[in-house]
């Protein structure tokens, strides 16, 4: 018979994989975001049962999140005249921050620890690389429910477990000094960049990258990793000028800069037109709703309020958190972005071993939303790995109190 600590964890596995919205855009993506806002509600009422039982962090980030999903719909009533209905619906992905409520209560209450987290992750992610490597090899394509003359790809697809793995190696690779974690650290995190040159995702990788490499720089593998970056780079950059591969990933990181040019009214890379574009309209926008934002805007609702068939928040980062949730969103990320300095500050992330590769994944999302606003946007998604810190100071504060006794 299975044992209910098992079962748990299959349902901690589901839940993240869920939150982190893996199924977005595939056939199965309504069922997979009804079963998340289910697992959601479940979590919100163990919240309000065991409210005083959860760490100071999780307990403010949960009434600060549901503070914005109220603001959030009202906004858009107020101001869109959005029902809250479609007010709700809009902004599901903050209602789903319950999830982490559930997964916390179950770390604990069946006493799993963050080792065997840690092996159920990994197993997961390279479960979701052969699934990604499928659709990639087969081209599949998925129609848009809003439109059918829209497909979405391959490229299209949310990688969030596969970039959790591929962090949690990049980590065991500092922790181990073994080349064999780096391996499988580029391996899945490769994944990104199967369909398309993915620049800033290979920016926020190299910062992740560099605070493990400063933590590290007294250790052998910190030399180890400076010595061949400095033998590899220019060998590297040599290799990738002269052939097609690297000619274009050239042409798109040069284009990352045209924004900074002056006179620049147009831009060889259409992408960042569409965000020059869609940051002048949001401006305008959070200069009559500063404070709160005009809220979450459901999708088939968009049209009327940007009076354009293409307008995503999730393109302008930081200005589509102001549009969207104003100052109140914006002094969040703030308070993310605190407690994710403080986790890695002074040493921290190689003191608290246990909870090491979910500190860096949180300053991934973090460095992810100045540009997407992943964590406002997507919040239950920074509120999951919040848990898993936390679970893992806990699990560390109690190996330590049993050794000292």
């Amino acid at each position: 018979m299975i044992k209910r600590k098992y079962i748990a964890l299959l349902i901690i596995i589901t839940a993240l994989v869920l939150t982190l919205d893996a199924f977005a855009l595939t056939t199965v993506a309504k069922y997979a975001k009804y079963a998340s806002m289910a697992i959601s509600a479940v979590g919100f009422g163990v919240f309000g049962i065991y409210f005083r039982k959860f760490p100071k962090p999780l307990r403010q980030f949960g009434l600060l999140f549901i503070a914005l999903l109220a603001i959030s719909i009202i906004s858009a009533k107020s101001i869109h005249h959005q029902s809250y209905f479609s007010g709700f619906i809009a902004s599901s992905s903050i209602f789903i921050v319950g999830t982490s409520f559930l997964i916390y209560y179950l770390l604990i209450r069946y006493s799993i620890s963050m080792e065997l987290v840690r092996k159920s992750l990994l197993s997961t992610a390279w479960v979701f690389l052969a699934f990604f490597a499928l659709l990639f090899l087969l081209q599949v394509q998925f129609p848009s429910s809003t439109s059918s003359d829209t497909v979405f790809g391959f490229q299209s697809l949310r990688k969030g477990i596969v970039n959790l793995g591929a962090i949690i190696y990049l980590v065991q690779f500092f922790k181990k000094n073994h080349f064999k974690y780096l391996a499988f650290a580029l391996i899945l995190f490769s994944v990104n960049h199967w369909a398309d040159f993915q620049r800033y995702l290979l920016f926020v990788f190299a910062m992740c990258l560099g605070v493990l490499l400063f933590n590290y720089r007294k250790r052998t593998v910190g030399l180890k990793i400076i010595a061949i970056t400095i033998f590899v780079v220019p060998i590297l950059v040599t290799v990738l000028s002269v052939t097609p591969i690297g000619q274009e990933f050239a042409k798109k990181m040069s284009a990352t800069f045209e924004i900074f040019e002056e006179n620049s009214d147009d831009f060889s890379d259409s992408s960042m037109a569409i965000r020059v574009t869609q940051s002048l309209f949001a401006l305008e926008s959070i200069k009559k709703y500063p404070l709160t934002g005009v809220g979450r805007i459901r999708s088939s609702e968009k049209d009327k309020v940007s009076k354009t068939s293409y307008f995503h928040v999730s393109d302008i980062g930081l200005i589509g958190i102001l549009y969207s949730y104003g100052i109140f969103g914006l002094l969040i990320f703030f308070k993310q972005s605190h407690y994710v300095w403080k986790s890695l500050a002074k040493g921290a992330l190689i003191r608290e071993v246990l909870s090491a590769e979910f500190k860096l994944f949180l300053l991934f999302l973090i460095i992810h939303t100045i540009l997407t606003g992943r964590s406002l946007n997507s919040p239950a998604e920074f509120m999951c790995i919040l848990v898993f810190v936390e679970v893992g100071r806990r699990e560390l504060k109690t190996q330590t109190e049993d050794d000292d006794t």
